[in-house]
């Protein structure tokens, strides 16, 4: 009796763990990982597009529009909406918003609500998870200057269509619209989520015209070795002498 037991038990523990692949079949932090990076590649695509339409239609475009004008380098766009796709199955969301005639923004891809000499220069792209913590975690936002900002979405997170982040969420202050306004760097944007450029800023050491380093008030910064070099030198001569 205790041996059939024992395999009655080994038998429910295999079905629990088949079912929990199932549920689950890659590792959590390879899916996770691997969705995010699809995403990120997936912005890059759309800062070349846009680029593209703006120079074709005068004005960036909607996701939409990007696709029906193969903008997108043949991505598929599987709609879950107003306005929100998922783009080659990645596992996330996005919506491109535009500048509306009331300093807002609309990803509703309707022509008369956007401003259209706003939406010359201007644009903002959201991408977060359709299931978080099961496609991703991570919520991105690109800019229109074609800088990725991210925040880890901690606290009540952003997650499919039941929780999204709204055209400002990534902005320091949603009142001033998509003009002018800076992305929260480091800092709290207007969801009260910590944002952050993804890649940084690279520090370029400053230089003058002969590429030697300057210090910040723009003076040029000595050179240690120089320094010593003077220092022999004038002990040389005072040997001499």
């Amino acid at each position: 009796m205790p041996r059939i037991r024992y395999f009655e038990t080994a038998a429910l523990i295999a079905i629990a763990l088949l079912g929990a692949w199932i549920y689950h079949p890659f590792p959590p932090a390879r899916a996770l990982g691997r969705g995010e990076s699809r995403t990120i590649e997936s912005l890059q695509r759309i800062v070349v597009a846009q680029e593209t339409f703006r120079a074709e239609r005068g004005r960036y475009g909607f996701l939409e529009e990007l696709g029906e004008a193969d903008r997108l380098d043949g991505a598929k766009l599987v709609s879950h909406g107003d306005g929100a796709f998922e783009i080659d199955r990645t596992g996330y969301l996005f919506r491109v918003f535009l500048p509306t005639r009331e300093g807002e923004a609309t990803s509703s891809a309707d022509p008369q609500a956007v401003d259209p000499v706003a939406a010359k220069t201007l644009y903002g792209v959201s991408a977060w998870p359709l299931r978080f913590d099961v496609t991703g975690r991570r919520v991105f936002y690109l800019h229109h200057d074609g800088e990725i900002f991210h925040t880890e979405n901690l606290g009540e997170p952003y997650s499919g269509r039941t929780r999204e982040p709204r055209w400002d969420a990534a902005l320091r202050d949603g009142s001033l619209g998509l003009d002018g306004n800076p992305v929260a760097d480091e800092t709290h944007g207007a969801d009260a989520k910590i944002w952050a450029s993804l890649f940084g800023e690279d520090e370029e050491e400053d230089e003058d015209e002969d590429g030697e380093p300057r210090d910040r008030d723009g003076t040029e910064t000595e050179d240690p070795a120089s320094d010593r070099s003077r220092g022999d030198a004038a002990s040389d001569q005072g040997r001499s002498s």
